[in-house]
């Protein structure tokens, strides 16, 4: 998540306020900013940044006295860090199952252990008869 900087509470510089996690509406690409409305998404004019777009709050730029909570957050980097979210629930998801295939695929390797071990025991006496026999043949 990216932090935004609180411009509406007073802090002492080693304690900036946390930021509150935006809220999801029904498109990942609406948040909400601190004063409780909708983030617009404007696009930036500057010469660094030409035509990249913005959430920001939807009172910033007015003429209002009232210029909102102060919220900025680019566009881009917010939709790059959703597209990462996914990528990274879809590989927790797919480690989970592994994990689940792992922990099954090790107690049958377990059980055919003790099997094997089972059938070695019961060969030990067959072996020792075989070297019995052999030491008798003159």
């Amino acid at each position: 998540m990216l932090v935004v900087p609180c411009r509406t509470q007073v802090h002492s510089f080693h304690l900036p306020c946390k930021p509150k996690k935006p809220e999801k509406k029904e498109s990942s690409n609406d948040i909400m900013c601190e004063c409780g409305r909708l983030a617009v998404v404007r696009i930036s004019r500057t010469t660094l940044n030409p035509n990249r777009k913005f959430f920001c709050c939807a009172k910033r730029g007015s003429k209002q006295v009232d210029k909102g909570c102060g919220l900025f957050e680019w566009f881009d980097i917010r939709m790059a860090i959703e597209k990462e979210r996914h990528r990274l629930d879809a590989l927790i998801r797919f480690l989970e199952a592994e994990k689940v295939y792992l922990k099954e695929k090790n107690g049958l390797l377990i059980e055919a252990n003790k099997n094997l071990r089972k059938s070695v025991a019961q060969m030990l006496p067959l072996r020792l008869l075989f070297v019995m026999l052999c030491l008798r043949i003159p």
